[in-house]
């Protein structure tokens, strides 16, 4: 085959993807915005503060 001919063809299947990509990006769901924004609550004790040497003494501790 031609070099030319190889580089059209490539040519053709890359704006392929590109229409493909595009057409899929462009057709996603919406997402519900309230969902990022909903209250917390934790329950539980608060961790213990590191100690002044910096050694972690929450170490085997469950998180709240």
């Amino acid at each position: 085959m031609n070099k030319r001919v190889l580089w059209i063809i490539g040519g053709v299947v890359a704006l392929g993807l590109v229409v493909w990509m595009a057409s899929s990006i462009s057709t996603e769901d919406t997402v519900d915005a309230s969902i990022g924004f909903r209250s917390v609550s934790v329950v539980g004790n608060p961790l213990p503060v590191l100690d002044a040497n910096g050694s972690d003494v929450a170490l085997g501790f469950i998180a709240p």
